[in-house]
């Protein structure tokens, strides 16, 4: 409790003091929670100290030292925020759009998933739009899931020869360009031709595809990192769409260094739910403070816990 409110100087000497003494067979998470703390704090020769203490003590081998650090993917690259768009897609979706901005800032890699967008417009396409320009503009790295669906629905709302919704078109022929898809792309900026008198986008052999497209995997989970404050309503934005359809719903905690009090209770109620619908929810990598932490509030009730290695 002391960690998740901010005060680990407090913690760390609670949990020195902790190790001092005799807390027979359940004392050894006390020094299991401490060797976390170190870790959080990146003192490694306070770590290699107690590490020394421990063998004398349990007589077997410690934990060994392991930065908690941004998730990373088999390439190397920090795993990427994930941010689902979900119903109809209009100028009502704004919120999911900012959303999506907010995380782009924290984060360079994002992972849009237009799997669950039923329907849009061309509010909704401008808002699209325009996000990916700030992006590119940004530097982001962006993934898409569920384009190629995307894309067909998109193709419904227009018409060759009938001179409306501009923003769908132009929306369709970025979709195309940064997916590497250069014949539907020619193809799309012909049409867009003929329809609005005047040259489409050209096709720019300089930008790159978007990294992974409809072979993006979703084994990495949810990603929570940093430090979750205040209640974590922007962390947790996009977890309902991000489960919708999802049997087992897995959240990657393994960036995550802390989460406050309120943040955990507010995890609680969003997990329970999911749980209540009949999903199997697994947080993985959870490091031994918060851990502790979901243990006080009851979350290992709803949810499987696995400690970061």
């Amino acid at each position: 409790m002391l960690y998740a409110n901010g005060r680990a100087n407090s913690a760390r000497s609670l949990l020195e003091s902790g190790v001092k003494l005799n807390l027979g067979k359940g004392g050894e998470e006390v020094w299991n929670v401490l060797f976390d703390l170190y870790v959080l704090s990146n003192e490694r020769e306070a770590f290699e100290n107690l590490a020394l203490d421990y063998v004398v003590r349990f007589e077997k081998s410690p934990p060994s030292w392991g930065p908690i650090q941004a998730t990373v993917s088999r390439n190397g690259a920090i795993g990427p925020s994930v941010v689902v768009l979900t119903g109809k897609l209009t100028a009502g979706s704004a919120s999911q759009v900012e959303q999506a901005q907010r995380m782009a800032q924290r984060n360079k890699r994002l992972r849009l998933d237009l799997t669950r967008v039923q329907d849009v417009d061309a509010a909704g396409c401008s808002l699209l739009l325009g996000l990916f320009k700030e992006l590119a503009q940004a530097g982001n790295e962006v993934s898409l899931l569920g384009a190629s669906h995307f894309n067909t629905t998109l193709a419904t709302k227009i018409e060759s020869g009938r001179p409306e919704d501009r923003d769908i078109w132009l929306l369709m022929l970025r979709l195309y360009q940064q997916q590497g898809q250069q014949e539907p792309f020619e193809e799309t900026a012909l049409q867009y031709a003929i329809t609005f008198e005047e040259s489409p986008p050209s096709w720019e052999a300089s930008v790159q595809p978007l990294p992974g497209g409809e072979s993006v995997a979703q084994d990495e989970g949810y990603v929570l990192q940093g430090e979750i404050t205040g209640g974590g309503s922007e962390a947790y934005g996009g977890l309902p769409g991000y489960a919708l359809d999802l049997a087992e719903v897995v959240l990657d905690l393994s960036p995550l260094r802390r989460m406050d009090f309120v943040s955990a209770g507010m995890l609680l109620n969003h997990l329970s739910e999911l749980a209540s619908k009949g999903k199997s929810v697994r947080l993985k990598g959870v490091n031994a403070l918060i851990a502790t932490l979901f243990g006080i509030l009851g979350i290992d009730q709803v949810a499987s816990i696995e400690r970061r290695k």
